[in-house]
């Protein structure tokens, strides 16, 4: 906790003496004014402390006073160009500086020069110092007059000061020249490359100008987020997402506007990197629309982002799901267009045969024969009537949420053979060959025993009404970790590839068994296959026109069911 306080706390003690006193015209010249400020005040108290604690050295006769003036002067000059720096004119201080210190170094110069001569290279050597801050925070020209300023000034050495001579100022004339060719170079260098930055700024500056152009005026809700975190979008972002100003939405994380449904997988999606996703949307109002979102990697302030279009669907949703309604409709009229008239149909002949059996009953009731044959095909349409009614009803109770079958242990060998002795004399009426097969142990299930009768006996009945007469019905019986598996293959008709997603739709009779007259009114599969699911099982169906079908009832086991 200390230690984030306290860069804060001398952060906000430092910010008056470098806050600037006017304006700049640009933030580059800001940040050199703030640098040669800050150097100023720096070195501002170590002059000061120089001049304060400077002695004169052991034998001369070098004037302490003269010494600590010039110190002292020089630390006034220091501060002027602390401040000229905190102000547009930093340049103007700055140069004045250097003007001065060409006095100071004039004035040690003639001090040297009064006892000694060959020392007064000393002070000279101060010259390279002002050339070398002059090429790192003033243009070309600056420097180039500072130098050559420099180079004259030692020159006229030998004019001002009597006891100077060329021999004296060789060495310095020499370094001198030497370094402000040195850093003349280095300025020129530096020079260049400011221009080539400026040039890259300006086409950076005129880049992000057309894309912000573009950007306002795309018609496509447009954000731009790091890390989720929004740090830019566009007008048609807000108009969409209901908000006014773009410091509504600025800082705050992309799941902030989706439903609370949605945000884990939003989530998902960013840390994932997922380009292309649909998801939900909470407008400022409180209202969700549905949005496809598109993004992609981007460097957007020198920082990789993403850029994220959103387009609103909801419309197209609301048409979808329209279109969807509409469709189902159809297919229910359609459905139930059919079934009134297989309903008909089914309903209707028995009818009028039960109708017609009836009549010749008045005129024939005298010759027993006939009696006898006209009451069993009345007996034989009232239990076509009475299983039509009787699927109708059954499927009525499936449908019900409150069915539940009754649950108990349920042996599958036996109800197998059961259902096969029952089926004896149908089969031998078409002359079919029914056998089975039964793997392994016995198998049990946990189910009802007289619901798991009916959807086989839908199953096998109708293997039986499909096979052709001499054809064959295998029923076998395995199991596996989990399911105890029923499978009834026949050789019959078999069923087309266009005919098998719809066999277990209510109401649906395939062409081949409405042509032939075959069937009730298509609830024997959709039956069973809702029994079936009643007990956690499913069915499965293969088959090929004209080589028969194959249908498997997947029961789980005692053990898996509990």
């Amino acid at each position: 906790m200390m230690h984030s306080k306290i860069p804060d706390s001398l952060r906000n003690l430092a910010k008056p003496l470098f806050s600037p006193l006017t304006g700049f015209p640009n933030t580059e010249e800001w940040n050199t004014a703030r640098v040669i400020s800050t150097a100023a005040l720096i070195l501002t108290p170590l002059v000061l402390v120089a001049g304060v604690t400077v002695q004169p050295q052991t034998g001369s006769v070098r004037d302490t006073g003269v010494m600590q003036a010039a110190y002292f002067e020089s630390a006034i000059c220091m501060g002027m160009v602390y401040l000229m720096g905190r102000t547009r004119w930093w340049r103007v201080g700055f140069l004045g500086g250097v003007l001065y210190e060409f006095y100071v170094i004039y004035q040690q110069i003639v001090l040297q020069s009064a006892h000694d001569t060959s020392s007064i290279a000393n002070p000279l050597v101060w010259l390279v110092a002002l050339i070398a801050a002059c090429s790192l925070f003033l243009p070309l020209l600056y420097t180039i007059m500072t130098a050559v300023m420099s180079v004259l000034f030692i020159v006229a050495l030998p004019i001002l000061i009597a006891p100077v001579t060329i021999t004296d100022i060789h060495f310095s004339l020499f370094y001198v020249g030497t370094m402000a060719l040195f850093f003349v170079l280095t300025a020129f260098i530096r020079g260049q490359d400011q221009q080539r930055l400026q040039k890259q700024r300006e086409a950076l500056i005129s880049s992000e100008s057309r894309y912000r152009v573009l950007f306002e005026a795309s018609f496509e809700p447009l954000v731009i987020h790091e890390g989720g975190f929004l740090v830019d979008c566009n007008p048609a972002f807000l108009r969409m997402m209901g908000y006014e100003s773009l410091q509504d939405v600025l800082g705050r994380h992309v799941l902030t506007l989706t439903t609370p449904e949605e945000a884990e997988n939003v989530r998902v999606y960013i840390a994932a990197q997922k380009e292309f996703y649909e998801t939900k949307a909470r407008r400022k109002q409180g209202d969700v629309i549905d949005v496809q979102v598109r993004s992609k990697p981007i460097i957007y302030q020198d920082r990789p982002m993403w850029v994220v279009a959103l387009v609103d669907v909801t419309d197209q949703k609301k048409a979808e799901a329209e279109r969807i309604r509409q469709e189902s409709e159809r297919q229910r009229g359609a459905i139930l267009r059919q079934f009134v008239s297989d309903a008909s149909h089914d309903l209707k002949t028995p009818l009028t045969v039960m109708n017609t059996s009836v009549h010749l009953l008045y005129k024939i009731h005298q010759d027993p024969e006939k009696t006898v044959r006209y009451l069993g095909k009345l007996g034989d349409q009232i239990k076509t009537m009475d299983k039509l009614l009787d699927d109708l009803f059954l499927m009525a109770k499936l449908d019900n949420p409150s069915y539940l079958a009754d649950r108990m242990s349920v042996n599958v060998h036996n109800l197998l053979n059961e259902i096969v002795l029952s089926y004896h004399a149908a089969t031998e009426q078409k002359h079919l060959t029914l056998d089975v097969t039964l793997e392994g142990e016995p198998v049990v299930i946990q189910g009802d025993e007289r619901e798991l009768n009916r959807a086989l006996d839908r199953i096998l009945t109708n293997a039986i009404q499909y096979t052709p007469e001499g054809g064959q019905i295998h029923l076998s019986l395995k199991r596996d970790a989990q399911y105890a598996i029923i499978a009834v293959q026949d050789t019959g008709i078999g069923i087309t590839p266009e005919e098998m997603p719809l066999i277990f739709s209510r109401f649906y009779r395939a062409d081949s068994a409405r042509q032939a007259g075959k069937g009730g009114m298509g609830l024997g599969l959709p039956i069973a296959l809702k029994i079936v699911e009643s007990h956690g099982g499913s069915i499965e169906a293969e088959s090929q026109p004209g080589a028969g079908s194959t249908f498997r009832v997947l029961l789980p086991l005692e053990a898996a069911a509990g």
